[in-house]
Order: C-alpha cells, then structure tokens, then sequence
C-alpha cells in the first residue's frame, strides 16, 4: 500500500476543498497568519492553484521558529530531506539532521518568490467573522 506524505495529503484536501469552494466564490481571497515553514507552506500551495492570497507576519523576515530561536546547537528532529517542500527539495542538506541556520536559509530561499505577497512587522490581533458577509475582519 502507498503511503502520501502530510504535504500530499494536504494538496489533495485543498484541490477538493477550492474546487468546490471556487464553483460557488469567485473572489476568494486568503490571509495567511504567519510567514513560517507552515504560512509559507499553504501560501505556495495557493500561488499553485491561482488563489488570491496576502501574508500577515510581525517580523520583519520569514523563517518562523527558525528565525525566533537562534541559540546555539538549534536543529531540528526531523531528517533534512522530510523537512522541505517537495516541489522545492534541497537535495543540499549538509546534515541528516539540520541546524536551524541552514533551515532558516532554506525557508528564505522557499519564500523568495512569494516575498512580494508578505506584509513584514504587522501584528495580528484578532480575527472576526462577519456573518452578513461570510467573511473574516483581520485586525
């Protein structure tokens, strides 16, 4: 039996979710709540299926975790070559197991087409449904 990773697994969910939602909303937009691994993520899986889409991070670059916790010996528990995109591998790991620098550098370089779609130092401060709309007012 054939196993899909968790970033299979997501694009699969996505195409079902969009498809059906994109044949009743036309004007879709996203607002992705941080420009970590995650918000970085989503936001290229979005840029893949031609959905508007903005990025609200309150740092001034991306990187998530990997910007934030800068102490020595940082890495991760996951092998390298699981821990990326796979549209966008890095077949350079220096290490099975990598350092937060270079993961970080990782990150940076994922992001680098999407840069233009991020809104740096802006903090999110809460989020409300309007019901009348259907819609999320981001503060």
């Amino acid at each position: 039996m054939r196993r899909h990773s968790d970033a299979h697994k997501l694009r699969i969910f996505s195409d079902m979710c969009t498809s059906q939602y994109l044949a009743k909303e036309k004007d879709l937009s996203v607002c992705v709540v941080g420009a970590g691994l995650s918000g970085v993520g989503i936001a290229l899986i979005l840029e893949d299926l031609c959905i508007k889409y903005h990025i609200i991070e309150k740092r001034g670059e991306v990187g998530g975790t990997w910007l934030y916790n800068q102490y020595p010996g940082v890495g991760c528990d996951v092998q390298s070559h699981l821990y990326s995109f796979s549209p966008m591998t890095n077949p350079d790991w220096s290490q099975s197991y990598s350092e937060g620098p270079e993961i970080l550098e990782y990150v940076k370089r994922v992001a680098a087409p999407i840069r233009d779609k991020i809104q740096f130092n802006t903090v999110v401060v809460n989020a409300v449904w309007k019901e009348e709309l259907s819609k999320w007012e981001v503060h």
